[in-house]
């Protein structure tokens, strides 16, 4: 991993952490609440300037951000009202805004990628290797045989017999082949922890009569495909962490070295997949902050949801500090973890991409 990787890395950190902060500050502004700080990273602070009783702010530690809304010390000339005399809904809103945002720019990006002309390939998905013991194996898929579908759905590049193949783990499919001359239908199912350098039915593929297509799309169109193309991703988030919580997959997950080495090996393969790597972060980001953790947004959420549901009972401060606290001793303690396990990766020379 190189400099200009981590400097890329931090970058687009930089610009999501940025996005997400912005929505917050929007919205605090929105409903006239007092934004003592909106800094990027955290402190020591390297400079900043005071603007409209906000300070601005950028930090050494590179890491994060945040949106400072004081609960006390409120001047008496302040036209501004402080973030625990608002409505439950209020605080709501200008929680939710930060992971609302980066789902907001990561369709943005998304939207940009159909947008601009780019090369489709599509061809034929020939089966070039089938493992042993291999659920393909088992269900007779043999080598040279032709995908046609899965599930009824036409395969005809990479990206659409992986998704099809990612998005069945654990359940029985229905794929159609091509061998010679004539059309087998086999059910398989995806493992949901395959043996290493296998995937999950145990094969190996190549596209066959590629053919190329400079592709682009107008905006509303664009709009659309970006959405369902959110949506096919969270849909697969979500099947992973379910497969988590029943035990049936490890979680693989990787702090922000692990992160910066993938940035760094996507940033070489060309814009364009580095662009949907950042909507990708993007989401991540929005979706790790509204879990209900303490000291991220969610966690922050569900004692207003407390109030709401309690009609105005509130849990006392310095509880809810204290379960912040406890929060961001966990946080830390678990990305040092990580982190430790990406050092160890580098240092075997690993890569997260496999």
């Amino acid at each position: 991993m190189s400099i200009t990787d981590i400097l890329t890395f931090l970058l687009i950190l930089s610009v999501l952490v940025f996005i997400h902060e912005a929505g917050h500050f929007t919205i605090a502004k929105l409903f006239k609440i007092k934004v003592q700080e909106f800094g990027i990273g955290f402190p020591p602070k390297l400079l900043g300037f005071t603007y409209r009783q906000t300070t601005y702010s950028l930090n050494a530690l590179p890491f994060g951000g945040f949106v400072k809304l004081p609960e006390t010390e409120m001047a008496p000339s302040s036209t501004s009202r402080l973030i625990s005399d608002v409505a439950p809904w209020q605080r709501l809103c200008v929680l939710s805004a930060g992971p609302i945002m980066n789902i907001i720019f990561a369709i943005v990006l998304f939207t940009a990628l159909f947008i601009f002309p780019h090369d489709t390939y599509t061809g034929t998905i020939v089966i070039t290797e089938v493992s042993e013991n291999s659920p393909a194996y088992d269900a007779g898929l043999q080598t040279g045989d032709q995908v046609l579908a899965i599930n009824g759905l036409s395969i005809d590049n990479f990206e659409s017999i992986h998704n099809q193949i990612n998005s069945t783990k654990g359940k029985s499919s229905k794929w159609e082949v091509l061998r010679g001359q004539n059309i087998s239908t086999l059910i398989i199912t995806p493992r949901i922890n395959p043996p290493s350098a296998e995937g999950p039915i145990g094969i190996k593929i190549t596209l066959a009569n590629i053919t190329s297509t400079k592709t682009s799309h107008a905006l509303l169109p664009s709009i659309v495909l970006a959405i369902e193309h959110l949506s096919s991703t969270l849909g697969f988030i979500q099947t992973e962490v379910s497969h988590w919580i029943q035990g049936t997959a490890k979680p693989q997950l990787t702090g922000p070295i692990g992160i910066a080495q993938v940035t760094g090996e996507v940033a070489k393969t060309g814009l364009v997949p580095l662009i949907e790597l950042t909507a990708l972060l993007s989401l991540n980001l929005a979706i790790l902050n509204i879990l209900p953790i303490p000291m991220l947004d969610g966690g922050r959420m569900v004692f207003v949801l407390f109030e709401i549901v309690t009609r105005g009972r509130k849990v006392p401060k310095d509880k809810e500090n204290i379960v912040h606290a406890f929060g961001l001793l966990l946080l830390v303690g678990i990305i040092i973890l990580i982190t430790f396990q990406d050092i160890a990766r580098l240092l075997r020379g690993e890569s997260i991409l496999g």
